[in-house]
């Protein structure tokens, strides 16, 4: 090759992702399931039924799953929330019995 020759290399990006997420991924991966799905706020509030601005006030309450830091954005697994959720569900139930039995 001379100085004056060029070499041209193509790159099929698209092949070379999957070859690093193959070699990223554990051989015994499953698919992704709602365990491995991360909710924004904005989500959080849909499957709560609640205004955005009180799931600000409700991941500083005690209990409340950690997030995950993706860069600058927070996230939440979405299978801990649903299980904080449900603890949540079942504490106003006992809650409320116990107020019964004392009545």
């Amino acid at each position: 090759m001379t100085a004056q020759q060029v070499l041209t290399i193509e790159i099929d990006y698209e092949r070379l992702a999957d070859a690093i997420a193959k070699r990223l991924t554990p051989a015994a991966a499953t698919p992704a399931s709602p365990a491995d799905e991360y909710w924004s706020t904005k989500e959080i509030a849909q499957a709560l039924g609640v205004h955005r601005k009180t799931v600000y006030d409700i991941v500083h309450k005690k209990g409340f799953p950690a997030p995950c830091y993706f860069t600058k954005e927070r996230r939440w697994r979405s299978a801990e929330v649903l299980a904080w959720a449900a603890r949540q569900k079942t504490d106003q139930r006992s809650r409320a019995m116990s107020r019964a039995e004392r009545l």
